[in-house]
């Protein structure tokens, strides 16, 4: 079940991606316009504007930070397959019963290379 949901998981990643990057840059605009209503506001000596736009780059500057890196550190579709593909890999490579039966067929191998190799010498003489 954990298999099916990280693929479930990975298939919408790149939307996910979407929405954070969106909401950054959304978020980031609204982080700039506090900033210019701030000066603005400075500039013709309206506090309570300037009360505002402080209050607005409070919210908007570090939910943009927030958001971007989120969107910046999640990875992509591809990515999440191949880190799946990864860690199913390094779970079966550590199996135990898969290494039991590695050992058993390596032994298989020897045992038929060994019975070869007499045979090739005895054909030799």
């Amino acid at each position: 079940m954990k298999l099916v949901f990280l693929i479930y998981i990975a298939s919408i990643l790149d939307d996910i991606n979407r929405v954070f990057f969106t909401a950054g840059i959304l978020t980031l605009a609204c982080g700039i316009f506090s900033i210019i209503l701030y000066y603005g506001s400075k500039f013709e000596h309206n506090e309570e504007f300037a009360n505002i736009a402080i209050k607005g780059m409070k919210i908007f500057i570090p939910i943009s930070i927030i958001t971007g890196s989120i969107a910046i550190l999640t990875p992509s579709k591809q990515t999440a397959y191949l880190m799946a593909g990864a860690y199913i890999g390094n779970q079966v490579a550590t199996s135990e019963f898969v290494n039991n039966r590695l050992e058993k067929i390596i032994e298989i191998i020897d045992l038929n290379l060994d019975k070869q190799i007499k045979e090739l010498q005895g054909f030799k003489k």
